[in-house]
């Protein structure tokens, strides 16, 4: 499954702990798919009401 960005994460019927682990499989070299890099991704979730704004995906190094 490919989540492009955190509207895409709102539409797709997918659990979130399912979620997660993607996220943390593409952290690891050995885990992301070909002509991928590693990347940490941040949630940010409102407090008030543990809703989901946004994310943001940074790159551990650039790809050719």
């Amino acid at each position: 499954m490919k989540i492009r960005s955190a509207k895409a994460i709102e539409k797709v019927d997918v659990k979130f702990e399912e979620c997660c682990l993607s996220l943390i499989d593409n952290s690891k070299e050995q885990n992301v798919r070909d002509r991928l890099v590693p990347l940490t991704t941040y949630l940010a979730i409102r407090k008030s009401d543990l809703r989901f704004v946004g994310m943001i995906n940074i790159r551990h190094k650039l790809n050719e």
